[in-house]
């Protein structure tokens, strides 16, 4: 893992009025590492992902708003229906 994403992580968190929708790169099937993509350098399961994020800030995963957003046709047209997650201020 870069060891500033934590950093990248919390300045995005600061930018923000009240959401953060976060794709990270990870494949529908589970799988987490992918040799002939060098471009993919963090791959980590969802939850890994939704952990860190919130030990980072101090958001609230969205569970709800999460789902919604996977829903929409363009999550599904492009692939990351299953893997964006929302991070809200409300309720944090």
């Amino acid at each position: 893992m870069p060891e500033r994403l934590g950093f990248a992580i919390n300045n995005l968190w600061q930018a923000t009025r009240r959401d953060l929708l976060v794709v990270p790169a990870t494949y529908e099937n589970g799988e987490t590492f992918d040799p002939n993509e060098p471009t993919h350098l963090i791959f980590e399961p969802f939850r890994w992902w939704v952990d860190f994020v919130v030990k980072q800030t101090g958001a609230r995963f969205d569970e709800e708003a999460t789902q919604r957003f996977a829903e929409e046709e363009h999550s599904k047209i492009f692939g990351y229906s299953h893997r964006v997650m929302i991070f809200s201020r409300i309720g944090a």
